[in-house]
C-alpha cells in the first residue's frame, strides 16, 4: 500500500500483520516479499511480525479482525506423506482445549489435513472478524468435506471460485471462503470470477 500520509503507511500497516509459517523459508519469502511492497518507506523502525512455527503451538484467541489462511492439503490416506497419528492427536488436543469442547474434525472417517486448519483459523477472531480460507473447491458438495461445511455454514458470507488456470503449477482447484465470526446473515453468495483480471481489481468485484 503506497501513501504519502502517516495514518496509512506502509510501515504502520505492516506493524498490525501477523503470520505464522511452519516452513522457516516459505516466512523468509512472505518477509521479504511484504517488505518489497513498498522499499522506499522500510525503516529501522519496520517491523514484520511473521514467525516460523506450529500454529497450533501458539493459540491466540480473539487477537484478530482478519484471519487469511492458505491450508495445506493433504489426504488422511495419503500413503507417500501419511499425516502421522500423533500430529493429528496433537491438533485435535489443542483446538478442544481452546474451544472446550470435541471438534467435528474427529466425525469425519478420513478428514484431509486442512479440515483441522479451517477449524483452528475460527478460534483467532473476535465476535464479527472476517476470514477468507483457501478450500479445496469440491468442498462444496465432496461427502467427506460435509463436517467442514457444517462447521462454517453459519458464518459463511460467500465462495469465490476463479478460473482453474489461475494457478498454473498446481494441479488442486480451489475457491476461497469468506465467513464472518458470529454473524446473523442466513444466506450466502456464489461468486464465479471467469475474467482473471478481474481478481487484481477487487473493488469491482465488491
Amino acid at each position: 500500500y503506497r501513501s504519502s500520509t502517516s495514518e496509512y503507511s506502509h510501515n504502520k500497516l505492516i506493524n498490525q500483520l501477523n503470520g505464522v509459517e511452519q516452513d522457516a523459508f516459505l516466512n523468509q519469502l512472505a518477509t521479504f516479499r511484504l517488505l518489497t511492497k513498498n522499499l522506499e518507506e522500510v525503516t529501522e523502525e519496520t517491523k514484520i511480525n511473521f514467525v516460523s512455527s506450529d500454529a497450533f503451538e501458539e493459540p491466540r484467541p480473539e487477537n484478530y479482525d482478519v484471519v487469511l489462511m492458505n491450508p495445506p492439503y493433504l489426504r488422511n490416506d495419503n500413503q507417500v506423506v501419511p499425516i502421522k497419528q500423533e500430529k493429528k492427536t496433537h491438533m485435535l488436543e489443542s483446538i478442544e482445549e481452546i474451544k472446550g469442547e470435541e471438534s467435528w474434525v474427529r466425525k469425519a472417517n478420513q478428514p484431509n489435513l486442512y479440515f483441522y486448519f479451517v477449524d483452528w483459523s475460527r478460534h483467532y477472531l473476535r465476535s464479527e472478524g472476517k476470514s477468507g480460507l483457501i478450500l479445496y473447491r469440491k468442498f462444496v458438495k465432496n461427502q467427506d468435506a460435509q463436517y467442514v461445511r457444517e462447521f462454517l455454514k453459519d458464518d459463511l458470507i460467500a465462495i469465490v471460485t476463479y478460473p482453474r488456470g489461475f494457478f498454473d503449477e498446481f494441479r488442486t482447484t480451489t475457491c476461497i471462503a469468506l465467513t464472518e465470526k458470529d454473524s446473523d446473515r442466513d444466506t450466502a453468495k456464489f461468486i464465479r470470477i471467469s475474467d482473471k483480471k478481474l481478481l487484481e481489481e477487487p473493488d469491482k468485484i465488491r
